[in-house]
């Protein structure tokens, strides 16, 4: 019988340690969670620029990691069409709560991407926010599709060309980084 109870107050001992752990464990969860700085991010661009954005976003969660690693404080929750599909309903709702869109931009610039880029200057009117950035492949020509990109640019935030995919990386990271900051 006193083995019996010896047991029985075993299991209760470690069964309320390892709720007081978890608890403990869920606290500190919930309060770095809580004080993160949630940047939402939204990569625009034609969907023949799918390589590009996935290279992005392999980029992104590497800074995440970094800044989880070094205490920075900061999560960026990325969403681009391989998130969403062709539920273009979906990016525009996404694009308003946004804090930063990058749009990556080929000579071109396709109808949804337009739309896209109509919605998000029209909410930084309204809110203040998103802040956008433009990246634009250097041309040695101007064609009408690039003079009616700079058209459209004269009022963005940041307009920046790119030669390849690898330039394109290195300013992307290196835009990301500054706003983080």
């Amino acid at each position: 019988k006193s083995i019996c109870l010896f047991q029985i107050n075993v299991f209760n001992l470690l069964n309320n340690t390892f709720t007081y752990l978890y608890n403990i464990i869920v606290y500190f969860y919930r309060t770095l969670y809580d004080n993160m700085n949630r940047i939402n991010l939204f990569i625009a661009g034609a969907k023949e620029l799918a390589p590009q954005r996935l290279k992005i976003k392999a980029l992104v969660s590497d800074i995440n990691h970094r800044y989880n690693e070094s205490g920075k404080g900061a999560f960026l929750s990325v969403a681009s069409y391989e998130t969403y599909g062709n539920k273009q309903d979906d990016y525009n709702d996404f694009i308003k709560k946004a804090d930063l869109i990058i749009f990556i931009l080929d000579g071109k610039i396709g109808p949804h991407t337009e739309e896209e880029f109509v919605i998000a200057t029209k909410n930084k009117i309204e809110t203040g926010r998103p802040k956008s950035v433009v990246f634009l492949k250097a041309y040695a020509e101007v064609t009408t599709d690039i003079a009616y990109i700079n058209g459209l640019l004269k009022n963005e935030d940041y307009y920046i060309n790119y030669k390849n995919d690898e330039d394109l990386i290195r300013c992307v990271k290196e835009y990301i980084e500054d706003f983080v900051d």
